[in-house]
């Protein structure tokens, strides 16, 4: 019994020493990485707190914000598959005051119920270097933590290859467009495009179901984003950008109203684009550059009488 347990203790110890080995030598290739996912996450902690403008949001915010035109002083923090959790995690690292922080936000996010903020846990690595991400984490993501705590290298999960591959043979950074990810389809991907769309009926209320509830985790991030802009007397703006996917007037009318009660900007422009035109679409719910241009035209226009730094 002695034995066993000893040995036990041995490989406990080992695993531990292994553990803490791998992260620390992984950690310092990471900090070193400019491009792909962890690259525009440094990107972002270097520029954060002397920045006017941020920009966060899932791809429809990657792609369709061009933040070089709104302000040269931004960045766009818009990132595939995250949704108001990331966006959260990273507000709460800013420290300077006076900011515009635009989030986009997508109708079938604010009711749905199955949403359980795990976007986030993508940045569970950055909470040992980061003394906000570590207050963030251990508010909402206790158990992610905990593990964390057993194996650092779990923070990690699902990213070696991707900052191995970008630390050996990093990308091109397009420094102009300051974090913003144009979609350039072809003549042929956009007729092709096109003719689907007219054997194609419209597409109403995807992903939303009835009667209309907001999501818990959604409120209680939005309330996160909100007193932690109120904080820093910044100006957070919540947006919708142009869909193919349409939304009946009972869904936008209960989003305003949300946002209303909050007492926080939120412009839906879902309808922005009345008529179809082919050359502004990529798929139906993510302009082509041309389409972004358009929309971030409109942006300006809006912001025009929200002061920046």
């Amino acid at each position: 019994m002695k034995k066993s347990l000893s040995l036990f203790l041995v490989f406990v110890i080992c695993f531990c020493l292994m553990d803490r080995f791998v992260f620390y030598a992984f950690n310092s290739i990471e900090k070193q990485v400019l491009s792909g996912s962890a690259g525009k996450v440094n990107r972002f902690f270097k520029l954060k707190d002397s920045i006017s403008l941020i920009t966060l949001g899932s791809s429809r915010a990657l792609h369709h914000v061009i933040s070089s035109e709104l302000n040269p002083s931004s960045f766009n923090m818009g990132v595939d598959g995250t949704r108001i959790a990331y966006a959260s995690a990273m507000i709460s690292t800013l420290k300077k005051k006076n900011q515009l922080i635009l989030v986009h936000v997508d109708h079938n996010r604010i009711f749905d119920q199955n949403y359980k903020g795990k976007d986030a846990e993508g940045l569970l690595y950055k909470k040992f270097e980061i003394p906000e991400l570590a207050a963030f984490f251990n508010k909402y993501y206790r158990q992610e933590v905990y593990t964390a705590m057993v194996s650092k290298c779990y923070a990690y999960n699902g990213m070696l290859l991707g900052v191995v591959k970008n630390y050996l043979s990093p990308t091109e950074i397009s420094t102009n467009l300051n974090g913003y990810e144009p979609i350039y389809p072809t003549d042929t991907q956009q007729q092709i495009f096109a003719e689907m769309l007219v054997n194609t009926p419209e597409q109403w209320n995807v992903n939303i179901s009835k009667p209309l509830q907001i999501s818990k985790t959604f409120n209680d991030f939005i309330d996160a984003i909100i007193k932690k802009a109120n904080s820093t007397n910044s100006t957070v703006v919540f947006i919708t950008s142009p869909s193919l996917n349409k939304v009946d007037n009972e869904v936008k009318n209960e989003a305003a109203l949300y946002f209303t009660s909050k007492a926080v900007m939120y412009w839906d422009d879902i309808d922005l684009f009345e008529e179809f035109n082919a050359s502004l679409w990529k798929d139906y719910t993510h302009l082509s550059h041309a389409g972004a241009k358009e929309y971030t035209a409109h942006l300006q226009t809006r912001m025009a009488n929200i002061p920046l730094n």
